[in-house]
């Protein structure tokens, strides 16, 4: 029987048997031997007497349940599935003013991604949303109206893959499509990375794992290009950062390793967010090195440029490309249990980051944000009512 244990804590935490496998906040990991919790190591880690105890001195609360292909699931930092964490929205105005945050559909998610995706007239957009639920199983859900008074439906489970009844996995994010469409990847429970879409009539292609994944994937970004083509990328389980580019005929071009800061083979991080900014079908990425800071770089057609810090520290990073907007980007930050807010007009070096006030108490480390062409930005997170 197969245990994972689940981090919804905003700390380091890092299981192992053999050899480390770190589980970032909001990751999780199948080994449960030996645990280290804010960077020290320690005992046999202990689930039972009210809390998970490390280093036989640090008590978290826990709840524990069980997919439905059997396998256990420990989440360490909550005590139940849904009572204290919810999704939150605020919109941030074309003129820079945030609406305020509220409550999103009553629904706790492990992590989230939003996307602004055209109807097939071309001429309206709609939000959709995928994230993974308490649960561990992936869900959906669209919105249509303008921003910040959207009706939404309710979040809908996804059919998992193989005949298997629901898609169950750490991270799942999404993106629009010209033609109307939304692509879906997601990292599932054997840690390989999945393809879905979801057509303009709303039926799903259904999951399609990726070919040619040699590793394991421990975090998923796509964008969509205006030429029909995206680009997946993904964190190994040793932190490589790998780039894959779905074409529009449904072809894919192969797994390659993104270049690192100074001169490395390979960017080495533990997060990472990429989006399409319009206007050149320039692509953005975001992603922390192995110490959390930040750093960007831009895709051309002439390949990666080089790699620029933002100056700031981050445990989870997500960028939306401003469509209408030559250029220009927008992304939100998560370091500890607080958010920041930073823009890119022009497509050279960003701004400086602004705390971002989404819900009423402490944030959960998982945030999205997606741009619309009438220059408003959705911002999605987790926090404790």
């Amino acid at each position: 029987m197969t245990t994972k244990i689940v981090n919804a804590t905003g700390d380091w935490l890092a299981c192992t048997d053999q050899s480390a496998s770190s589980v970032r906040p909001g990751g999780e990991t199948t080994i449960d031997y030996w645990a280290r919790f804010r960077g020290q190591w320690g005992a046999e880690m202990t689930i039972g007497g009210g809390g998970v105890s490390f280093y036989g001195n640090t008590t978290l609360p826990w709840y524990s349940h069980k997919l439905m292909d059997g396998t256990s699931v420990v989440t360490i930092g909550r005590d139940n599935a849904r009572g204290n964490l919810i999704l939150f929205q605020n919109v941030r105005e074309s003129d820079g003013s945030w609406q305020g945050g509220r409550q999103f559909l009553n629904f706790g998610a492990l992590s989230v991604s939003i996307a602004a995706v055209a109807r097939r007239d071309a001429q309206t957009e709609d939000f959709q949303v995928v994230c993974v639920g308490w649960d561990g199983n992936v869900y959906h859900t669209l919105g249509a109206g303008s921003a910040g008074a959207q009706t939404w439906a309710n979040f809908a489970p996804l059919d998992g893959y193989g005949g298997a009844g629901r898609f169950s996995g750490p991270d799942v994010q999404i993106t629009g499509m010209p033609n109307g469409e939304a692509q879906v990847v997601a990292i599932g429970i054997d840690s390989k990375v999945y393809h879905n879409i979801r057509r303009a009539d709303g039926s799903w292609q259904g999951w399609i794992p990726i070919p040619n994944q040699d590793g394991l994937a421990t975090k998923v970004s796509i964008a969509g290009i205006p030429d029909g083509s995206a680009h997946v990328a993904i964190l190994s389980d040793g932190g490589k950062l790998l780039i894959n580019t779905r074409r529009a005929d449904g072809g894919w071009s192969g797994w390659m390793a993104v270049p690192g800061t100074n001169g490395a083979d390979s960017f080495m991080g533990h997060a990472l967010s990429i989006a399409a900014i319009t206007g050149d079908a320039t692509v953005q990425l975001l992603a922390t090195d192995t110490q959390d800071g930040v750093w960007y770089t831009t895709r051309r057609a002439s390949g990666w440029g080089e790699w620029s810090s933002i100056g700031q520290q981050a445990t989870v990073v997500s960028v939306t490309g401003m469509p209408g907007k030559t250029n220009a980007a927008q992304a939100v930050l998560v370091n500890g249990k607080d958010i920041y807010h930073t823009t890119n007009p022009q497509g050279g070096p960003w701004d400086l980051y602004h705390s971002a006030s989404v819900g009423p108490g402490p944030i959960h480390p998982w945030a999205a944000i997606a741009g619309k062409a009438d220059g408003t930005a959705h911002v999605l997170t987790c926090v404790e009512p």
